[in-house]
C-alpha cells in the first residue's frame, strides 16, 4: 500500500518492533522511543477490547458501576491520544463531533434549566459511547496501516472474546450466581448490567465461532459454537434464540464447499444441543419459561409490536412530544442540532410514565434515539458513514474474512433500526467499531496479498528504500 506523507512514510517504518508480522513480507526496521509508546497503547488497546465484556461482567458482579465508566472514559482518552499521534485529520473528526455532542449537551440544558452533575456525568457518558465505534474503527485501521498490528489483530479478539464470554456466563449459572432476563423470572441474564448488549455481544461471538466451523472448516470451534449457542438460548431473548437458529442455518447452506461435510456437522451440534435441553431439568424448564413467555406476548400484540417489543409505544410518544417542541422558536434548532440526549429522554420518561423506576426512557431505537438527541446533522453523518463503509465491506464479501464483518454487521444494523441498544451501549458500540475495522482490514490484507503477488513494495519497504 502506498502511502504519500513522507511523514507517514517514517512512521510506518519505525513501527514493527515487537508487534506481529502483517504477512505482507515487510522489512521490521528500528523502532524510536516514541514508537514504543505507540506500540504499548497497541497492545494496552488490545487487552481491553478483549476484556470489553468482562469489565461489564465485573461491574455486575462487584455493583461498582463507576469502575466500567471509568475504564470506559480512559479507554477513550487514549484512543483519541493514538489518533492525535498517527492521524491528525481522525483526530480532528473525532474532536469535532465531541464538541458538536458537548455544545447540544450545554444548549439543552440552558433551555432546559436543569443542569446538575448527575445529568452533566450521564450525558457524557452517552456521548462517550456514542463516539466510541467511531473512534475504535479509526485507531485500528490505523493503527494496522502504519504496521502496530497486524491484520489478524480483530479476529484475535474475536477469537478469545468467544472463549471466554459463555465460560463467564455459564459458570455464574452452575454457581447460582446471577439474576433472571425478565422480572418474571424467564430466562437467565447472569451478572451482566445490560441485556441487550449482552445479546447482541454473544450473537456476534456465535456467528463468529460458526464461520470459522462452517465457512472455514475448522471443526475445533464446533464446541465453542455450541457453548455460545446454549449460552444464547438460557439468557431467553427473542432475537437471541431466532438469530440462533437463522445464523445456524444461513452457515450450514451458504457455503458453497464441504455441504456434506457441515451439513454432518450440523447434525451433530444438534444433537448435542437438543439432548442437553432434553436431559437436564434445568435448561429444560429455563426454555419452557421462555417459550411460554413468547407465546403470550404474541398471542396478545399486533405483530409490529411483537416484533419491536412495544418500542412503537415510546416512538409514538416522542414523536409527540418532538411536535409540540416545533412550536416553540428554537423548534429548527432542535430538529437539526437535536434536543440533548438527557433532556429529550428525561421529559420522555416521564410523559411515558417511568420516571418513577427510570430518570431517562430511551425510544430504543437508535435512528430515533439519535435523531431527537443530536438532531439531523449528526443523523445524517453516523449513518452515511456507516452505509459507505457498508458498500465497501460488500464488495469484498467473498473474499478473506470480509464475509463474516458483512453477516456482523448485518446483525448490528438490523438490532440497531429495530431494538436499538447499539449505538448507546458501551458493549455494542465496541462490538461495532471492531466488525467495521474488522471489515477494513480485510479489505486491506486482500489488497496487500495482490500487490505482493504482482510485486509491488509495502509500506514498510517503501520506507527502508527511501
Amino acid at each position: 500500500m502506498r502511502i504519500d506523507s513522507l511523514a507517514e512514510d517514517r512512521i510506518c517504518a519505525r513501527a514493527g518492533v515487537g508487534i506481529p508480522s502483517t504477512g505482507t513480507g515487510s522489512h521490521v526496521l528500528k523502532a524510536s522511543g516514541k514508537d514504543r509508546d505507540l506500540a504499548i497503547c497497541s497492545k494496552i488497546i488490545f487487552f481491553i477490547l478483549i476484556a470489553t465484556v468482562g469489565i461489564d461482567f465485573l461491574n455486575g458482579l462487584t455493583s461498582i458501576d463507576i469502575l466500567g465508566q471509568l475504564i470506559r472514559v480512559a479507554f477513550f482518552i487514549l484512543l483519541l491520544y493514538v489518533e492525535l499521534r498517527i492521524d491528525k485529520k481522525g483526530f480532528f473528526v473525532i474532536l469535532a463531533a465531541l464538541l458538536y455532542c458537548v455544545f447540544v449537551m450545554f444548549a439543552s440544558f440552558m433551555a432546559d434549566g436543569t443542569i446538575g452533575l448527575s445529568s452533566l456525568t450521564y450525558e457524557i457518558g452517552v456521548i462517550v459511547k456514542l463516539l466510541l465505534f467511531f473512534s475504535i474503527f479509526r485507531v485500528v485501521t490505523k493503527l494496522n496501516e502504519c504496521g502496530y498490528i497486524p491484520v489478524s489483530f480483530i479476529d484475535s479478539v474475536f477469537k478469545v472474546s468467544a472463549i471466554y464470554v459463555p465460560i463467564l456466563y455459564l459458570g455464574t449459572s452452575i454457581l447460582g450466581i446471577g439474576v433472571s432476563s425478565y422480572s418474571g423470572g424467564q430466562g437467565f441474564k447472569s451478572v451482566f448490567l445490560s441485556l441487550n448488549s449482552i445479546n447482541i455481544a454473544m450473537l456476534l461471538l456465535y456467528a463468529f465461532c460458526l464461520e470459522k466451523c462452517f465457512a472455514e472448516r475448522k471443526a475445533a470451534w464446533a464446541p465453542v459454537a455450541l457453548l455460545n449457542a446454549v449460552s444464547l438460548f438460557m439468557l431467553g431473548t427473542k432475537s437471541s434464540i431466532v438469530f440462533v437458529l437463522v445464523l445456524f442455518l444461513f452457515y450450514l447452506i451458504a457455503p458453497k464447499r464441504n455441504r456434506t461435510r457441515n451439513f454432518i456437522l450440523g447434525l451433530l451440534i444438534s444433537a448435542v444441543f437438543y439432548f442437553l435441553f432434553l436431559q437436564v431439568d434445568y435448561l429444560q424448564a429455563l426454555l419452557a419459561s421462555v417459550s411460554e413467555r413468547q407465546a403470550y406476548l404474541f398471542e396478545n400484540r399486533n405483530f409490529i409490536d411483537y416484533l419491536t417489543s412495544g418500542r412503537t409505544w415510546m416512538l409514538g410518544h416522542a414523536i409527540t412530544l418532538l411536535s409540540s417542541d416545533m412550536a416553540d422558536p428554537l423548534g429548527v434548532f432542535q430538529l437539526l442540532f437535536g434536543n440533548g440526549y438527557y433532556c429529550f429522554h428525561n421529559v420522555l420518561s416521564e410523559i411515558s410514565g417511568y420516571l418513577s423506576t427510570s430518570i431517562v426512557r430511551p425510544i430504543e431505537f437508535d435512528w430515533a434515539d439519535l435523531f431527537v438527541s443530536y438532531g439531523f446533522i449528526m443523523t445524517f453523518f453516523v449513518y452515511g458513514f456507516l452505509l459507505t463503509w457498508l458498500m465497501k465491506i460488500v464488495q469484498s464479501s467473498k473474499r478473506s474474512q470480509a464475509g463474516f464483518y458483512l453477516i456482523a454487521f448485518g446483525v448490528l444494523f438490523v438490532f440497531s433500526c429495530l431494538g436499538g441498544h447499539v449505538m448507546f451501549e458501551s458493549i455494542s458500540s465496541t462490538f461495532l467499531g471492531l466488525v467495521l475495522a474488522g471489515g477494513v482490514l480485510s479489505i486491506r490484507d486482500n489488497s496487500k496479498a495482490r500487490q505482493k503477488i504482482a510485486g509491488a513494495p509495502s509500506c514498510r519497504v517503501e520506507a527502508k528504500a527511501n
